[in-house]
């Protein structure tokens, strides 16, 4: 994961927008900030186990 990927939680239906890395404590687990957008706008550090990268549809 990095800055601007669109990412959600494992748990829950929000989806949000990497802002910042940080893995100077644990490389293989950092914690990320992420600017979420939908259902209701905020920000919060989150470890990346706890978040996946949202699929969005290919369109034509």
């Amino acid at each position: 994961m990095k800055t601007g990927d669109l990412v959600k939680p494992k748990k829950g239906k929000r989806i949000g927008i990497i802002t910042d890395v940080f893995g100077d404590l644990d490389p293989d687990n950092p914690w990320i900030r992420v600017r979420w957008t939908a259902p209701y706008e905020g920000s919060e550090w989150c470890k990346m186990s706890g978040l996946e990268l949202a699929q969005t549809p290919i369109t034509d």
